[in-house]
């Protein structure tokens, strides 16, 4: 899921083509920073890997 979010920020981020403000630039770097802090607390922690898995599930399960 992360990787998913963090390659499609990654490419908003970098590709010139798209000829995007630099506000969504800017945004899309503060979501691969915020991705990466999340990583870091995946690998300190198990139980917050199963937090977010159970998270998604159970907010999905809900809106479905």
């Amino acid at each position: 899921m992360l990787d998913s979010i963090e390659q499609s920020m990654t490419l908003v981020r970098d590709d010139e083509d798209l000829e995007l403000p630099n506000v969504v630039r800017v945004a899309a770097q503060a979501v691969l920073l915020l991705i990466n802090k999340y990583y870091s607390l995946m690998k300190d922690c198990e139980l917050y890997i199963i937090a977010i898995g159970a998270y998604n599930f159970f907010t999905l399960s809900f809106l479905y």
